[in-house]
């Protein structure tokens, strides 16, 4: 276990290191495009700025719900807006060997 906590640290430390090189050469390249600009007298309206390192790190596939074949709903839309009351049992036993008739008047008395 401590072999793979140390191994997924390691490659979140260098994930990290890779993003924040990522965006520093993203930054230098928009720089540079900036000064191109000026000196060849083309005005830039736009400078694209650089993407920061969580919006390109995705854990978990995207959002999507595909329709089932044929139409229809899906699984999760079948159930929404409808409460489903749920309904337990109870058994109840005596100590005293009381009659069933008796612990139900126990149970309404209190």
């Amino acid at each position: 276990m401590r072999t793979l906590r140390k191994l997924f640290a390691k490659l979140l430390d260098t994930n990290e290191s890779k993003d924040r090189k990522i965006t520093e050469l993203e930054r230098e390249v928009a720089n540079t495009n900036a000064v191109r600009g000026e000196v060849t007298g083309r005005t830039s309206n736009y400078i694209a700025e650089p993407s920061s390192a969580s919006a390109r790190v995705t854990h978990s596939p995207p959002e999507k719900k595909a329709a089932p074949p044929g139409g229809g709903r899906l699984y999760s839309e079948a159930g929404e807006g409808k409460t489903i009351q749920k309904r337990y049992k109870l058994i109840v036993t005596s100590k005293n060997d009381q009659t069933a008739d008796k612990i139900k008047e126990t149970l309404k008395q209190t």
